[in-house]
């Protein structure tokens, strides 16, 4: 079976370029440097989170090929996720775990964010065909382009050491998930959701409203937390307020979300509080999500200017910053009923 898996990886690496290059000669470019600005800030950003030129590299240029044919609309959320699943496949590789599964590890968060412009669809006109092409080429393409970048000793050297540098950074941020700074977030968030309410000129379509509480059924159905559905609903709802309604800020604050909604899901089901399970994920997670938005502010730039950067950073500052801190609230002021077996492994700790 290895020839024909190497033969399959030769034919797919083949479209790759095959598709690159039809688009570049057949599609005109409205603004080809623009484009190649934001891939070449993507990179960078990449290479400074993976400290991997090839992984980097595969990172950036993975969504192109649909970039080409179907337009940049969907540049920013694709290559957000391109990221995240670089930041994961790379975090395999330097834990020893599985590659397979970390690379599918973000896709359930893509699919909701897919499942939610889909949904949208229905009601405004929306690039959909460019977003599930962008979405369908870099699921095939990425895998392939970081195996063919290899990952050598060096390559662990420089990854661990980044690593334990992020992990520290983020163990300290995390600290937003305990109850103290949790509220006094909270309370911050319903100050600027007061403000927002009456202080920005543009408020959303009326209509908008129900995309809040459509991101928080999505991250009930994915994550199975009910508190954080709820922490997601109004997090949502302060980015379609400060975004004057639905667009690509709370497709990005849905993918971030979802993200690390499933990373603190995931340690709660091995055991941790729900404290300590948003804290572990904030510090798993916390450092690909912010690469990821900052990369996605960047590709955002080329298309919708400053504004579309700023929007793309209030999903990333909502989904990073205000939903675990919600759902922080939520669970020091509703805390849940804990089960005989869940107390017993508590009171043994």
């Amino acid at each position: 079976m290895a020839p024909f898996f190497f033969a399959l990886r030769v034919l797919i690496l083949l479209l790759f370029t095959a598709a690159i290059l039809a688009g570049l000669y057949f599609v005109p470019q409205p603004d080809p440097f623009a484009l190649v600005l934001a891939a070449l800030g993507a990179f960078g950003v990449a290479l400074v989170n993976l400290r991997h030129t090839g992984l980097a590299l595969a990172a950036a240029l993975a969504p192109l090929p649909a970039i080409l044919w179907f337009g940049n609309s969907a540049y920013a959320l694709i290559i957000a996720y391109s990221l995240l699943s670089a930041a994961a496949y790379a975090d395999a590789l330097l834990k020893g775990e599985s590659t397979p599964a970390a690379l599918a590890n973000p896709f359930p968060a893509l699919a909701g964010t897919l499942l939610l412009a889909l949904a949208w669809s229905l009601h405004v006109a929306v690039q959909l065909q460019g977003l599930l092409a962008t979405a369908a080429a870099t699921i095939l393409f990425l895998p392939l382009l970081m195996v063919a970048a290899g990952f050598d000793e060096n390559a662990v050297v420089r990854g661990n050491r980044w690593r334990e540098t992020s992990r520290r950074v983020f163990a300290f941020a995390a600290r937003m998930a305990e109850p103290r700074w949790s509220l006094a977030l909270t309370g911050a968030g319903a100050v600027l959701a007061v403000l927002g309410f009456f202080q920005v000129a543009r408020q959303p379509p009326l209509f908008d409203w129900l995309a809040a509480p459509l991101a928080g059924a999505l991250v009930l159905v994915l994550t199975r937390d009910g508190r954080g559905a709820v922490a997601a609903l109004a997090a949502a709802s302060l980015v379609l307020l400060f975004t004057g309604g639905v667009g690509g800020a709370l497709m990005l604050f849905l993918l971030f979300a979802l993200t690390l909604g499933r990373a603190a899901a995931a340690w709660r089901h091995l055991g941790e509080t729900d404290t300590l399970a948003w804290m572990r994920g904030i510090e798993d997670r916390g450092a690909g999500i912010l690469f990821a938005g900052l990369a996605a502010m960047i590709a955002a730039t080329p298309r919708g200017g400053l504004a579309a950067a700023i929007h793309a950073g209030i999903g990333l500052i909502a989904a990073l910053i205000l939903y675990p801190a919600f759902s922080g609230a939520l669970y020091r002021l509703v805390p849940r009923q804990r089960g005989v077996e869940e107390l017993y492994r508590i009171n043994a700790s």
